[in-house]
């Protein structure tokens, strides 16, 4: 049913969110291809991302279409204000 309901975000263009290993469930919802995707630093995560065809990025952070992805919570904290102002949310 997770990975059910974000393809139907994705298909309908919401925001989907993801932090740290949360990245997993976007990419085996086969969301992410093509996709620069921020993820943590783990093999799990990388080869998933891999597998469904993203992009891995190094960046903390990642806006992608209607996919953003934070590779950690602290990296959330520290970025907040430049996701939110790339998103032109005030």
């Amino acid at each position: 049913p997770l990975l059910d309901l974000a393809m139907i975000f994705d298909r309908s263009t919401k925001q989907i969110w993801a932090v740290g290993n949360a990245v997993k469930i976007i990419a085996r919802s086969n969301i992410i291809k093509g996709k620069e995707v921020s993820i943590p630093k783990n093999e799990e995560t990388l080869r998933l991302v891999r597998l469904f065809h993203g992009e891995p990025s190094a960046s903390p952070y990642k806006l992608s279409g209607n996919i953003v992805t934070i590779s950690t919570g602290s990296a959330l904290e520290s970025s907040m204000d430049s996701i939110l102002s790339e998103l032109n949310i005030k």
